[in-house]
């Protein structure tokens, strides 16, 4: 039976490798967001920093309103958000507060493609 080593480095496969491993292989372009595979479908994955970016942007009521008024302001893109909109059951808005969250996830989703949800 082989001795594990208590120094650090000891072990290359140790939870110490794993990280410096996973950067190796995205800085060579490898691993991506998902570098197991994953099920989400294209839309799913449009929806993924849309909704963080929501999540965040809507933590407190100040928060919300802002967002809605931002949202509101910047009005309807003619960008084809069918799928995604459908995926959140937002495909047809049914009253006031489902054409505010439609119009939120809308204007959520251009910030992301964007890149200003990540500022």
């Amino acid at each position: 039976m082989q001795e594990r080593s208590n120094a650090p480095g000891g072990c290359p496969n140790g939870p110490d490798a794993g990280p410096g491993r996973l950067r190796e292989a995205r800085n060579r372009g490898g691993g991506g967001p998902f570098p197991f595979g994953t099920d989400f479908t294209p839309g799913e994955r449009k929806l993924l920093p849309a909704l963080s970016f929501l999540k965040e942007r809507t933590a407190t009521r100040r928060g919300t309103a802002s967002a809605a008024l931002s949202a509101m302001a910047a009005g309807a893109r003619r960008t084809d958000r069918r799928e995604e909109l459908a995926r959140m059951q937002l495909g047809r808005a049914n009253g006031f507060r489902e054409m505010i969250c439609r119009r939120l996830l809308t204007w959520a989703l251009e910030q992301a493609s964007s890149g200003d949800a990540l500022r």
